[in-house]
Formats: C-alpha cells, structure tokens, sequence
C-alpha cells in the first residue's frame, strides 16, 4: 500500500520531469512509511483543490479523477512481482493529467494567444528532444541496461540482464563482475547468483562457484534452476552421484525442464544405471525431438542393453538430426563408433564422452 501511495507521486513528477527513467523499478527493501505519509498529504491537497474548484473549473476534476482511477489496477494496491511501478503502466493515466494542464493553461493564457502558440511549441520540442535522448539508451542491450543501472540505484535486475549480453559477447569477467554486484545487492535474487556460479565453473573457479550454488540452493530450495545449476557443478568436480540427486530434484520441481533430464540421464549413465538413464533420455527427446546428442546417448543406454533394433532407432534419429543421415551408413546399421563419426558438431558433457569411449572399448 506504501509504495502504491508513493508511485501516484512519483508518476506525477515523472511527467514534468521525466529523467531517470529505466526498464525496471526494483521494489525498496527498506521502510516507505515516512514518504508514504507525504504521499497521503499530496494527493489529499490535490484532490481538495480540484473539488473545491469543480464549479469553475470542473475540467481539473475529470483530469485528476481520470489519472486516480484509471492508475488503481496496475497501481500495486496488493503487491505481485518484485517492480516497485512501470512506466507503461501510467501512459492512459497521464490522457487525465494532460486534459488538466491543457485546459488549465489554455484558461490561464487566453488573452495571449501567441504565446499559448509558441509555448504549444516549445513543449512539443522538448518531448521531442527527450525522446531522442531517451531512444539513445534503446539502441542495444548493455546501453539499456546500463543505463538502467545508472538512473536507479541497486537495480539487481538490470546487472543481471547486463551480466548476460556481457556473456553474450564473450566477456565472461565484466559479467562475473556484474552477477558478484547483483547478489550483494539483492542477495536472495537466486537466478543472479546461480549464474555467478555458472560462469565462476566456467572459469575453473569451481570451489567459489559450488559456494554460490549451495547458497542458491538453501535460500530457494523450490528453485528448479538452483538445483539444475549446482548438479552442474558437482558433475564438474566429479561428484556424479551428487550431481544426479540435483538434477532429479530440478525434474521433480519442474517436469519439463529438458536440460535436467538430459544432465540427469548423463549423470545416471555414469553411474551405471543405464536403464534410467535411458528413460531420461527418452524424456529429453520427446521434449525436444530434434537434440541430436540425446538420440544418440539413447541409442548407446539401449546398445549397451541389449536392445539393439531401438538403438538403431536413436542413432538414426542423432544422424538425420545433425543433417549427415545421408553419408553415414553407420547410423543406418547400428554401428555406434560409426554413427559417433557422422556426428561431429554435437557437444556432449565431458562426462558422457568418457561413458561413450569405456563402451566402445567394450564393444
């Protein structure tokens, strides 16, 4: 209620002065009592003022009532989302401020016709020249969020959109610098700091990113992502069992989250538990039929289970998904090391490599 209070203020000073404006308003951790009171003080004299002055003057009511209504759906009376307001949201509201100016102003420069001219004129200029700035900042990621980052202070979510078109372009240290920031900023924030400990893995720095990733994990325990990322890490350092424990929870909060049953088949395979790992990876390509690495890691669990024409299945499947069915007789007759070769643009975890030459050398 206090910060709905305060944004019906703050849209109002924001449309005579409309600086610092950014994407996301993060909602204050802190006390708004005090400046919600002041709020409370504002909008009451406002609203005395305009009734007082309806006979004469009823165009300032119809303006002021139309920006106080039409704000109350999207005004947060019950607060959703972690937003403290949005720009958007005020642009029918302000259709009710601007009928009370104009009205107002025309009344007020009626005997000055030339000047209501070139004062139309010099607004006009100046909406102009604002919006020209303001698109600047819209020319690409970073500047967005840079700017973001600038105009409001402790935008957790504006550092953590920049840290992902850093990593975009491939500068992983200026990312890990903005993520370390997020979560200072908004520590609990637990996509932020599952991020940090992604990128730090990535970075060999795998003690620092297991601890973010725990972090994430006791702060957020219903976070599927949380525990995706630390079964992430913990299949990095080795650590397979652990690693398959937090890819089933990632499953069990979030069913369709294809990358944690693929990791989990990976992880299942490791252990020797082919045939659960098979049902991952059946699961990963009914979810996403055209991943050419899980139809040939299902092909391979099922191999190594005797059922072979299934295998055949699968690795013909990997081989038309990475577009080499057509020279690769190999998926064609169930060859595993053959139906490998005509697949040399799929990734796979470095532990199911290892999986994969063990039952070669087995074959």
């Amino acid at each position: 209620m206090e910060n709905a209070l305060i944004t019906y203020v703050v849209y109002i000073l924001k449309a005579f002065w409309p600086t610092h404006l950014a994407f996301f308003y993060p909602y204050p951790l802190h006390s708004l009592a005090i400046p919600a009171i002041f709020a409370v003080l504002a909008l009451a004299s406002i609203t005395v003022l305009v009734l007082c002055a309806f006979p004469k003057r009823p165009y300032l009511a119809v303006g002021w009532f139309w920006y106080i209504v039409t704000l109350v759906p999207v005004i947060g009376l019950i607060q959703t989302g972690s937003q403290a307001r949005a720009d958007r949201y005020c642009y029918i509201p302000m259709i009710g401020l601007s009928i009370a100016i104009v009205w107002g102003m025309a009344e007020v420069l009626k005997p000055w016709p030339k000047v209501q001219v070139a004062l139309a004129a010099v607004v006009v200029a100046a909406c102009c020249a604002l919006t020209w700035l303001q698109s600047e900042y819209w020319r690409d990621d970073i500047s967005l969020y840079q700017h973001a980052i600038d105009a409001v202070p402790n935008n957790y979510l504006a550092r953590y959109n920049l840290a992902a078109a850093l990593e975009a372009e491939g500068r992983i240290d200026d990312a890990v610098m903005q993520l370390r920031e997020a979560v200072r900023e908004r520590p609990y924030y637990v996509p932020a700091r599952a991020e940090l400990g992604q990128l730090l893995a990535s970075q060999g720095h795998t003690d620092d990113a297991l601890q973010q990733m725990q972090i994430a994990v006791h702060m957020r325990p219903d976070n599927a992502l949380a525990h995706f990322r630390l079964g992430s890490v913990l299949g990095t350092l080795g650590r397979t069992h652990e690693a398959a424990a937090q890819f089933a929870e990632a499953v069990r909060l979030q069913p369709d989250n294809v990358n944690a049953h693929y990791n989990l088949g990976l992880a299942l395979a490791e252990e020797g538990q082919l045939q659960d790992a098979a049902r991952e990876f059946s699961v990963t390509v009914r979810l996403r039929p055209d991943d050419a690495a899980a139809h040939f890691n299902l092909g391979i669990a099922l191999a190594r289970q005797g059922q072979v024409d299934a295998a055949i299945t699968q690795f013909t499947n990997a081989a038309n998904q990475a577009r080499f069915h057509r020279s690769s007789p190999g998926a064609r007759t169930g060859s595993e090391r053959e139906a490998a070769a005509c697949l040399p643009g799929c990734t796979f975890h470095p532990s199911a490599i290892r999986w994969v030459r063990r039952n070669r050398s087995q074959a």
